[in-house]
């Protein structure tokens, strides 16, 4: 029998004791009525049935949210990246060239041999942390 007056359905369940035990001890800790109580068992119960049925969909979904607000991120920072290798990769020629134009011939060092050094000592500072990197010019 339909209640139109609060879109509510009514209708009778058989339930085993224990269970009407549980539902009892519920209804004597929230000052509730026997029908809230169950209602919101029913009502939380559908819930989680919908979300383990639906927890893929829901990861999907929130794995799209986030990888659109972090893409704006994302590609800012690969730009600011491809700027440093570019300074980088410039500053480096740069100083090679300047070794090989500007210091007199007799006082000048084999620019493949400054070239190998350095480029060791690159690889240790990318290995250690920055505050660490004194060390590697004591050498």
């Amino acid at each position: 029998m339909e209640n139109k007056s609060n879109n509510h359905v009514r209708f009778s369940i058989t339930i085993v004791k224990e269970t009407n035990e549980i539902i009892e001890n519920i209804v004597k800790k929230t000052n509730s009525t026997k029908a809230e109580v169950t209602r919101d068992l029913i009502k939380k119960s559908l819930s989680q049935k919908w979300h383990d049925e639906n927890s893929d969909m829901l990861a999907m979904l929130v794995k799209k949210q986030v990888d659109l607000a972090m893409k704006v991120h994302v590609e800012r920072l690969a730009a600011l990246n491809s700027k440093a290798a570019h300074m980088s990769a410039r500053s480096a020629f740069l100083n090679a060239q300047a070794l090989s134009e500007l210091v007199d011939s007799d006082k000048r060092r084999d620019v493949k041999e400054l070239w190998e050094s350095s480029s060791k000592k690159a690889v240790e500072y990318m290995k250690k942390p920055i505050k660490k990197f004194d060390d590697l010019n004591e050498d």
